[in-house]
């Protein structure tokens, strides 16, 4: 949603852009909130991390942290997809510990040495640990070893049951890369090689599958994103399978996802993909697509004009000046707001029929 270029280093510039931040910041949590979108650990809240997941990166450790409750909120770990469960739970309980968070493992991973998967996704004490908790962090690995564990054959285990009432309850649920990827409701199972998807060869049970479907039927995520080259991939899946919405989620990088709200954290960033008015040609040989929306968000980028005509015009403003202009949304909640949001030169767009529309 945003085109970033280099801030300006004027001081009056940067005065004008700190300060119209600050302001829009105010602005967007106040109206947010009382939406009912911005409610701490209250609020339902995904946080798909895109892999290669520093420990040292705080922003992201603490704000899943943040999510659950704050200082000794409970958190429970999932390696369920490790190819080394153990070394992996005790890595990501350490880095959450930092943050003051509490944690518990639990040893639902098939490579889990002397444990039976199956059989700890339906022990009713470890499936009490995880209904207890505020959050539910997945590890990385391979993601078909979730969803194979906790949904196999398409059917709810009863600790998926109880991720899901963390979930609903307004708990945070998070994972990194393998556990990023379940987060949609069709994700990527072994898809690597791009240009065999491009060419057409989407198998599901093979190269996708369902996942666990936690962001809902409109978005997609994946991860380890532009490192390895994923946009060539993503397209042809999302236009298959009719999500319109996407995310590709960078390394070492965080999308935290409530509602309709998308905030990114940590080193890099992640790419929207927007095919609402995206369209086909059949008749050519090989995948096309036309007007697709591809937008790079930096962290910390998000500007929602969430309130009456004011509102949109200060986001209007405050979207103008930071970083020589991003882009941002208009939420209009009165009559004259959304004829206000419609046209006028703050939201004008170029068309080939006409310019300035």
């Amino acid at each position: 949603m945003t085109r970033m270029q280099c801030t300006s280093r004027r001081p009056l510039r940067r005065w004008l852009a700190g300060l119209m931040k600050n302001v829009m910041t105010n602005l967007m949590v106040a109206f947010l909130g009382t939406a009912g979108l911005v409610a701490g650990a209250s609020a339902q809240t995904v946080v798909a991390m895109g892999g290669a997941l520093k420990f040292d990166n705080h922003e992201v450790w603490s704000r899943i942290v943040q999510e659950a409750g704050g200082q000794g909120a409970k958190l429970v770990v999932l390696p369920t997809a490790a190819g080394n469960p153990v070394r992996s739970g005790q890595q990501i309980a350490e880095a959450l510990k930092r943050h003051g968070a509490e944690v518990v493992v639990v040893p639902a991973a098939p490579r889990w040495p002397g444990q039976d998967a199956a059989a700890v996704a339906r022990d009713p004490r470890w499936v009490q640990e995880v209904a207890s908790a505020r959050g539910v962090v997945f590890s990385g690995g391979a993601q078909e070893l979730i969803t194979g564990t906790l949904q196999p054959g398409g059917q709810p285990t009863p600790m998926l049951e109880a991720v899901w009432s963390v979930f609903r309850r307004g708990g945070v649920v998070a994972g990194t890369s393998a556990g990023a990827a379940i987060m949609s409701e069709t994700m990527f199972r072994d898809a690597q090689d791009v240009l065999k998807v491009l060419r057409g060869q989407l198998r599901q049970g093979q190269e996708w599958d369902r996942g666990l479907g936690f962001v809902g039927p409109d978005l997609f995520i994946d991860q380890h994103f532009l490192k390895r080259g994923r946009l060539g991939r993503l397209l042809p899946l999302m236009m298959a399978r009719g999500h319109r919405l996407g995310l590709g989620v960078e390394e070492n990088s965080a999308a935290v996802i409530r509602g309709d709200l998308v905030e990114v954290l940590g080193a890099r960033g992640v790419l929207w993909v927007d095919l609402r008015q995206a369209t086909q040609q059949p008749g050519l040989p090989a995948f096309n697509v036309q007007g697709a929306v591809l937008s790079y968000l930096e962290r910390g980028d998000q500007i929602v004009a969430f309130g009456g005509g004011v509102v949109g015009d200060l986001a209007g403003f405050a979207a103008a000046i930071y970083k020589r202009g991003i882009d941002f949304v208009q939420v209009p909640t009165s009559l004259l707001a959304q004829v206000d949001s419609s046209v006028g030169g703050k939201t004008a767009i170029d068309t080939p029929r006409g310019k300035n529309l």
